[in-house]
């Protein structure tokens, strides 16, 4: 496993499950309304970017008794990333960075899971991003769950991981302190 790429979260990026025997296990539709992934990466060094990527797809399945026996998978558009300047929302899309029109999906798919605690795990997946995969370590907490107001069962995730840029094959140089990006993912599924 790349010890540089491990950890976030993210997006799961995300990032999120903790499921149980495949008959108990329920499955979750990742909501995008109430999702996020997102990043943090420093601005040479100078102060800190953060971004999103709008549009968001996946799932995960969930059983609180059994929770290693979780998975998630994440689908990502990156021609939906934002980072509230238009232009520079168009140089991250470029080939330069994220090359989005060769590589329109950025996606995570966990391999295990590994509980931690009562409400924390850090699964392990693979995160294709630029044609290229790799394994990372997200490190998820349960946020929640239950009934929602509208006849439906949610549950919710964050994780966190880091990556680093030039093993990600950006080609673009940032310098030093622009390598490492944090990945931010908030993951909350509907019931199935």
């Amino acid at each position: 496993m790349n010890k540089t790429i491990r950890s976030l979260a993210f997006a799961a990026l995300a990032l999120s499950t903790v499921s149980a025997p495949a008959l108990a296990a329920d499955t979750y539709k990742i909501d995008p309304t109430h999702s996020y992934v997102g990043f943090k990466v420093s601005h040479m060094g100078f102060s800190n970017l953060i971004g999103r990527f709008e549009d968001v797809d996946g799932s995960f399945t969930f059983d609180k008794d059994a929770p290693a026996k979780s998975s998630v998978a994440v689908d990502v558009s990156v021609a939906s990333v934002n980072t509230n300047m238009s232009e520079r929302d168009n140089h991250i899309r470029s080939e330069k960075l994220l090359s989005a029109d060769a590589n329109p999906q950025a996606t995570f798919r966990s391999t295990s899971i590994e509980v931690t605690g009562d409400h924390t795990a850090k699964i392990t997946g693979d995160l294709t991003v630029l044609g290229k995969t790799l394994p990372i370590v997200v490190d998820a907490a349960h946020v929640g769950g239950g009934d929602d107001p509208w006849g439906g069962v949610r549950q919710g995730f964050s994780g966190r991981a880091k990556l680093s840029m030039k093993e990600l094959g950006v080609q673009m140089d940032l310098g030093p302190a622009s390598d490492a990006v944090e990945l931010v993912v908030e993951l909350e599924g509907v019931k199935q």
